[in-house]
């Protein structure tokens, strides 16, 4: 009945949330087992938002991962649900997932272009959601494409806002990515 009253079924949020906690602590299995149960038990509530926010937030820990294909199903799945029941947000985020599968499988600078403005559209959502963990993903295509200035200007962004909003659970992965940039550019 919370579902109905705060718009996604509390079990589900914490589930996704406490999964990301998991993944980012070194528990990667148990991250995914959960995952799985906050996406098995949203579809039994059959309440859209609670579903399409388990897919997308599946999605999201396999950018964590760096499953392009999973992050791929998942955010298919997310944006079927969020587009048929008119939910702005989990479309948007799921867009946004389709952008890092797109960048993580092909590395292009139309990928990495495509995959900055999805950010862009994610944050007019929701502002800074999971924005630095996001960037990284933009800066290591650029340090794919050997564009190291570009990289490092996106890890400055992601790391400016770890510091602003006090949420740091992406700042490892700010620090390893920038640590590519720096090492591959020489």
């Amino acid at each position: 009945s919370l579902a109905t009253v705060y718009g996604s079924d509390h079990a589900e949020t914490c589930a996704c949330f406490l999964s990301m906690t998991k993944w980012v602590r070194g528990a990667a299995s148990d991250a995914i087992e959960l995952q799985d149960w906050a996406v098995r038990h949203a579809a039994s509530l059959k309440h859209a938002h609670s579903l399409a926010q388990a897919y997308a937030y599946r999605g999201f820990l396999y950018c964590l991962v760096g499953d392009g294909g999973r992050i791929r199903s998942d955010a298919q799945d997310a944006l079927r649900i969020a587009s048929a029941n008119n939910l702005r947000l989990m479309r948007v985020f799921a867009e946004c997932l389709l952008a890092v599968a797109d960048a993580m499988q092909t590395v292009s600078p139309e990928t990495t272009s495509a995959l900055a403005t999805a950010i862009d559209r994610l944050d007019d959502a929701a502002p800074k959601a999971l924005r630095p963990f996001l960037l990284t993903i933009v800066a290591d295509a650029h340090r794919r494409l050997r564009r190291f200035d570009q990289g490092l200007t996106t890890v400055d962004e992601a790391d400016a806002i770890v510091r602003q909003t006090t949420e740091r659970w992406a700042a490892a992965e700010v620090s390893r990515v920038r640590g590519a940039l720096l090492a591959d550019s020489g």
